[in-house]
Formats: C-alpha cells, structure tokens, sequence
C-alpha cells in the first residue's frame, strides 16, 4: 500500500487541523465555565453582603429597643452601656458597610462566622 507524499501531507495537515479545532472548542469551554464560576462566586458574595446587611439591620433594632427599654426601666447601668458599647462595635465590624476592624475577631470570617481558613 503506497501513499503518496502529497497524500500523507494533506492526512498530516487535516489531523493538524483537526486537533487545533479541538483545542479551540476546549478552550471555548474552559472559558465559559471560568466565566459561569466566577458569576456564580460574584452572586454568592452579594447574597452574602445582602444577608449580613439584614442581620444588621436586625441586630441595630434590637440595640434601638434595648437601649428604649433601659431608658424607660431605668436600668441603663453602666454594665448595660458597657455591653451596649460592645455590641455596637460588634455590629460595625459585621456591617459590609461599615466593615471596622475588631481585634478578637480579625481570624473569623464575617460570613460564615467560622475561624478563618490559614
């Protein structure tokens, strides 16, 4: 069985073809799942954003109906302002807008409240 030297190089130049085609579409692909995964991380961050914005909202009414209840009680001490204090630092450090730092808690990540991973 001959093949022709014109022949072998036209079967060298489609197989050549060929894989470049495959390697575009793998490329393709990786593409689009890299770009499908950071959207989904990007959505998940501003669901998280969003929660931890909620449970502040959460936590700043109910150190407003704390403090109205101290007020009105007269039971605004200064252990209940020395833990009012601390919770509002509490709450500065958890609001994604606010975002102040906080000593004790720099190893915890704000999200899950788990320490962070090193």
């Amino acid at each position: 069985m001959e093949i022709s030297v014109k022949d072998l190089h036209r079967i060298q130049k489609e197989s050549r073809d060929h894989f470049a085609a495959l390697d575009a579409e793998r490329r393709k692909v990786e593409a689009i799942k890299l770009q499908k995964d950071k959207e989904l991380a990007d959505f998940k961050s501003l669901l998280s954003q969003a929660k931890r914005w909620h449970n502040v909202q959460l936590l700043r009414n109910y150190l407003e109906a704390c403090e109205q209840k101290a007020k009105q009680n007269n039971t605004n001490t200064a252990d209940f302002d020395q833990w009012f204090n601390w919770a509002k630092k509490k709450t500065d450090w958890y609001d994604p807008f606010v975002n102040s730092s906080d000593e004790l808690l720099e190893d915890f990540d704000k999200v899950s409240l788990l320490p962070k991973k090193s």
